[in-house]
């Protein structure tokens, strides 16, 4: 079952790319560096298949990064991730009405609202019994925005919806329906968690003022002291008019590199670049992540409390003190793509010691099951 399962990803991996070479009119060019691609991974017995290579070696090369050390995606989500994030804890750890429980509170929004399993509670995780429409508004009436979204099961700015206070009321962003309990019922499931909506950072309003445009930072504990090593980063921006800001959503994203700098130009998700984004252009002006230091810092506090798993993207936001806030996390299905599109190497200087372990410990991540999408 587990051999079947791998074959089954691989080639929805296998397909992905495909479509994307061909979007990318990108030529499978034979060259020594593929060789040294397969071998690098015959060593931990794994076996890297050809067209990840093809499609990301332009990538990493116009950067001037081997292309050797393309990490294929098929490898990370079945035979590293399963590994570094133990399926037996993701439940528990994705939920947003966990995280107040596993991080520091003020890490976090301010929560007003929770739907657990069915059932409403106070921030505080006090139950309410038979919610009712002027309770709801008593509870948000003191926010100026607030946004609702699921708690579980929610990707790719699925579910988030943003509601604006207005006379009283709180109405949809994009429309007339209003905040209810109604409406949450129809709309919603059973885990829903209700937030402050926070203003961002002036400067990376400058972007795009209507999303709130968050800096994903992926970083892995070491499997051989503990220690929280920083591996890539980039920022994603929201196309003008949209509240949301991931690629899946029509957004872009831009790397960053260790000072903190922007790099000179953007890409969507299927990897076609821009240098002009929100009649901004990227390739004349020197931008740089406010506070840098800072989020990098932030994102290793995140990671301490993070016990049960090693491998963890962050999407942080900044206020409008260029203090970070995180949003939410992802250690289901790491994004491999968005670090090769800007030229990062996906396990950056770590390939051989999470390689290795992974290798040694293989049949820790036989109980997993991932379908990309």
């Amino acid at each position: 079952m587990t051999w079947e399962l791998n074959l089954c990803q691989k080639f929805i991996c296998t397909k992905k790319h495909t479509d994307l070479i061909r979007r990318q009119h990108i030529k499978k060019v034979k060259s020594t560096k593929l060789n040294e691609y397969q071998k690098y991974y015959r060593q931990f017995k794994m076996k890297a298949p050809c067209i990840d290579y093809y499609f990301f070696a332009p990538f990493l090369s116009e950067y001037g990064k081997d292309p050797a050390r393309i990490i294929p995606e098929s490898l990370v989500q079945n035979r590293v991730n399963p590994i570094l994030n133990p399926i037996e804890y993701r439940a528990y750890y994705q939920d947003k009405n966990n995280f107040e429980r596993i991080l520091p509170p003020e890490t976090l929004p301010e929560t007003v609202l929770r739907k657990i399993r069915g059932k409403y509670y106070t921030k505080d995780y006090q139950l309410i019994e038979n919610l009712n429409n002027e309770q709801l508004l008593k509870y948000v009436s003191t926010f100026k925005n607030i946004i609702v979204k699921p708690s579980v099961d929610s990707s790719s700015g699925h579910g988030v919806n943003l509601f604006i206070s207005q006379n009283g009321h709180f109405k949809h962003i994009y429309g007339s329906k209003e905040l209810s309990v109604a409406y949450l019922e129809k709309n919603y499931g059973d885990d829903i968690i209700i937030q402050k909506c926070m203003n961002q950072s002036p400067y990376l309003s400058l972007f795009n003022p209507t999303s709130i445009n968050t800096i994903r930072v992926c970083i892995y504990r070491s499997v051989k002291d503990d220690d929280i090593k920083v591996l890539w980063h980039i920022l994603r921006i929201g196309k003008n008019g949209s509240f949301v800001d991931n690629a899946h959503a029509g957004g872009v994203f831009i790397g960053i590199n260790q000072d903190g700098k922007l790099d000179n130009h953007l890409l969507n998700q299927y990897g076609d670049k821009f240098s002009i984004y929100n009649d901004i252009d990227f390739s004349k002006n020197t931008y740089s992540i406010p506070n840098w230091n800072k989020v990098i810092e932030f994102s290793k506090s995140i990671g301490r409390s993070i016990l049960h798993h090693r491998l963890i993207q962050l999407d942080v936001m900044l206020d409008t003190n260029n203090d970070p806030y995180l949003i939410e996390y992802n250690i289901n299905a790491p994004g491999v793509w968005v670090a090769l599109f800007t030229g990062q190497y996906v396990l950056a200087d770590y390939s051989d010691e999470i390689l290795e372990y992974c290798m040694r410990h293989k049949e820790k991540g036989k109980k997993t099951i991932f379908i990309p999408a």
